[in-house]
């Protein structure tokens, strides 16, 4: 979507939201803008700048109340990255505004490297609000994983790493960056690694040869969130920067006792013996945003769609047929109330309805008006319909989902297209067979004296336009499933 001219952009952009599009890779400017409430993902191919932006970016999937998975991709550099581009665009680089930014930055790294905490406890947690993982019902990707985080107290690890950097710099006066401190403390030998350096004078050199370089990193970055060695930018003459570490302003504490490091690991549990203690390893995933569904009557930020979140870790040593495994372990079918007709019946019924309402709404576009097919039907109206199989106007009526206006215009036209393919494919004897239903009338529209109340239509200003409203975040009782998810269970 971006670096094209205006003309093909705007084509690009109408035909993603009439359906013809699948996928549009764009910048986050365009998401903030966009109206289309059937955005099935939201994948985003490094980290935003804070979790206030993740939680507007990713706010666009599921707005149907239908299933959705909000990605991410992560990596630890995009940090380092972001953090520059902070600093690089700031009038005051030491401005307390600037460090607002990083901090909230440093916020963002922490969610995504989190691998057992509620995906949504983080976020609602971060604008003030509570909210009990229980109620996320396994729809993010670390409530799905179930890890048991366990305290570690590393503070002779952390006194060794910060005994290491010490000897490091007074050898090497052009600095040392994170992964070469990391590879020291492991023993490397590597050339690369210790070029210019005398590692038989360095005390901590080898200590942590019996860490993984995974486990390793948890801690290293663990200290740095904790301030007790933190980074620093350095540009060279071409432009180039380069990130280095240094002592933080809580190591001494550390050093001196004053202050202990603790680390969290995932717990160790016993499992019994079996074929079934092999399962393959997961790719270390740590999500939405991301959002939580909700069954209040006014639709809010998360409550529009029951979304999977997830963020894929790239800098896991798990293989990458992990993320291929968890596509393929959401197989199971989503709960929902039985359809009169064959599962695979309903599910081809409402690709026809959608076909058929999309042109529709293409009927209208061409006479000038804007309308999309969620404009005419929702996902849910043309699955309610589909599940109930309507062949008269009187029984859909009775399936509720549908205004006075939308019946009489599409009504009849509705209705065809349901005979039609339930006759197609000899499908008579299901329809025969179902309960016979009776029309829903609203009372509730008539006023004591027998007159219809008017009825006021109020169009909803989208939220996101000027950043979040804090005042509709509400804590849902209970969560729907996501089983029709591909990625998550």
């Amino acid at each position: 979507h971006a670096e094209v001219d205006s003309h093909e952009r705007e084509r690009r952009h109408r035909e993603w939201s009439n359906g013809k599009i699948s996928v549009l890779c764009a910048t986050v400017a365009f998401g903030m803008g966009i109206d289309k409430p059937d955005v099935r993902y939201v994948i985003h191919y490094s980290m935003p700048k804070s979790i206030t932006h993740y939680y507007q970016e990713s706010g666009r999937a599921g707005r149907d109340g239908d299933v959705a998975d909000c990605i991410m991709f992560y990596q630890y550099k995009d940090k380092s990255i972001l953090e520059n581009l902070i600093v690089k665009n700031a009038s005051n680089p030491n401005s307390p505004a600037t460090r607002r930014q990083v901090d909230q930055l440093y916020s963002c790294v922490r969610y995504c490297e989190d691998s057992f905490r509620c995906r949504r406890t983080m976020q609602l947690e971060f604008f003030g609000e509570q909210f009990k993982m229980e109620k996320c019902g396994g729809t993010c990707d670390n409530c799905k994983a179930g890890r048991v985080p366990e305290q570690r107290d590393y503070t002779t690890i952390a006194t060794q790493i910060l005994d290491l950097l010490t000897d490091i710099q007074r050898q090497k006066r052009n600095g040392v960056t994170l992964n070469q401190l990391s590879e020291l403390f492991r023993g490397s030998k590597s050339q690369s690694v210790t070029k210019f350096i005398n590692v038989s004078q360095l005390k901590g050199y080898g200590a942590g040869k019996n860490f993984k370089k995974f486990d390793l990193e948890r801690i290293t970055h663990t200290l740095i969130f904790e301030r007790i060695i933190v980074e620093y930018s350095v540009q060279n003459k071409q432009g180039f920067a380069s990130d280095y570490v240094q002592m933080g302003e809580n190591a001494a504490a550390v050093q001196t006792g004053r202050r202990r490091f603790m680390v969290e690991f995932p717990k160790e549990v016993s499992k019994p013996s079996g074929k079934e203690n092999n399962p393959k390893k997961k790719k270390s995933e740590s999500s939405k945003k991301s959002k939580t569904p909700s069954k209040s009557k006014k639709p809010t930020a998360r409550s529009r769609a029951k979304a999977s979140a997830s963020i894929l870790n790239l800098d896991s040593e798990s293989s990458d047929d992990d993320f291929e495994s968890s596509a393929k372990s959401s197989t199971s079918s989503k709960a929902s109330a039985p359809s009169v007709l064959p599962s695979n019946a309903t599910q081809e019924l409402v690709k026809s309805i959608k076909k058929l309402v999309t042109n529709w709404a293409e009927e209208e576009r061409m006479m000038g008006k804007s309308v999309f097919y969620w404009n005419i039907l929702s996902n849910d109206a043309m699955k309610n319909i589909a599940s109930q199989t309507p062949t008269t106007i009187e029984e859909l009526k009775a399936v509720g989902a549908l205004g006075d206006a939308i019946v009489e215009e599409y009504g009849e036209r509705i209705v065809k297209v349901v005979k039609t393919f339930v006759e197609t494919n000899g499908l008579q004897e299901y329809i025969k067979e179902r309960p016979a239903k009776r029309a829903k009338t609203d009372d509730s529209s008539k006023a004591k004296g027998g007159k219809k109340k008017p009825v006021i239509q109020i169009d909803e200003d989208d939220e996101f336009d000027n950043g979040i409203d804090f005042g509709v975040i509400e804590i849902p009782d209970s969560i729907p499933s996501v089983a029709g998810s591909k990625f998550f269970n």
